[in-house]
Parts: C-alpha cells; structure tokens; sequence
C-alpha cells in the first residue's frame, strides 16, 4: 500500500530502499554505494531541485506509512507477548508458592535432604547477598562508590541558567565561573518536513 504514487527516479529511489534486506527479508541499513546512488538523485540535475525534495518527500511518507505499519504490528504482537508473560509468570509465582511451602515443611521437620523416586530435594545456603539499602554513603570507602555524570541534571541546569554553553559548546557553572572539563554540549541540526 502506497501512500503517494510515485513515478522515475523517485521510484527508483524506493525501490532501492525496498529491496535493501538481510539474509532473512529484514529492511537493513543502506551501504555506502546505495546511499551514493541516493544522493547522486539530487546532484544529477540541480535545476529540477523542488521536483526532486518533492518526490523524495513521496518516498519518505511512504517509508513513514510503512514504519508506522511495522510498530502498529509490534505492538499486536506486544500485547499477545504481554499476555503469555502475565501467563508465565502466573505458573511460576505458583510454582515458587508451593516450593516456599514444601521449604517449610522440610524446615519445620527438620529434614535437609528428602530422595524420592522422582526428586531429591535438598536445603542448603545460597550465595551470599549484599543489602545496601541503608548504607550510609558518607561512610563507605571510595573503592566500593560508582561515581556517574547525570546528563539530565546537567540539561536541566542549563534550562534553569544554573549552567551557560558558549558558542563552542563548553559548560560554564554559573555559581562558581568553572568550566566543567571534559563535558561539552551538541546542538544538531534537524529537516522539518510539514
């Protein structure tokens, strides 16, 4: 299904992208020599420009439909996965209620090993965990710490003014007139297409 009917090169162009798969069907990414033959659609003949971002804004609405079809089946196929999920999952709550309740039974008779003709049941001590919920940070060592750059604080701060960004992209703390080393911000450039 097509949403714009194209024609000549532009068809071309979505041919090519169409017919770009894997070993197994799947759409992969363009190589090198198909995104040159792309972009030499523009260069070929630069007086016809608009026709050329015209039917190349076909191609893209077209590629838009088709992803838009690709996650309207993923999600078909997220619900029916969520639904055996919850399926699954139901099984082995049960599963590990009846072995929490076997694990009773065998601690409160005192038995560490049962052997049945089927099974063999055995109580022995898990690997150790470590909990550290209350840990008081201030006093662990710095060896057992991990230590991260929060991305979104930093993009916060700079919306609230806390932090500048000068034209080359480098963090002024406003508080203290530092620059923060080795943390830069991007500005990218985007194609609105209406």
């Amino acid at each position: 299904m097509k949403l714009y009917e194209i024609t000549g090169e532009a068809l071309a162009i979505q041919d090519l992208i169409e017919t770009a798969v894997d070993e197994n069907g799947e759409p992969r990414e363009l190589t090198t020599e198909e995104d040159g033959i792309i972009t030499q659609f523009f260069l070929a003949n630069q007086e016809h420009f608009e026709e050329k971002a015209d039917a190349y804004g076909k191609v893209m609405a077209n590629l838009q439909m088709m992803a838009d079809e690709a996650e309207n089946e993923r999600k078909t196929y997220k619900a029916e996965l969520d639904r055996l999920s919850a399926r699954a999952k139901t099984f082995t709550n049960r599963k590990d209620n009846l072995k929490k309740r076997l694990f009773w039974a065998m601690d409160l008779l005192k038995k560490d090993k049962i052997k049945t003709a089927l099974f063999s049941f055995n109580i022995q001590n898990k690997p150790m965990s470590i909990n550290t919920d209350l840990a008081n940070i201030s006093a662990v060592p710095d060896c057992f710490l991990k230590k991260e750059v929060s991305k979104s604080a930093i993009s916060s701060a700079i919306k609230a003014g806390e932090i500048t960004v000068t034209d080359s992209g480098s963090l002024i703390y406003n508080k203290t007139g530092e620059l923060l080393e080795g943390i830069k911000a991007e500005k990218e450039k985007t194609l609105v297409i209406r």
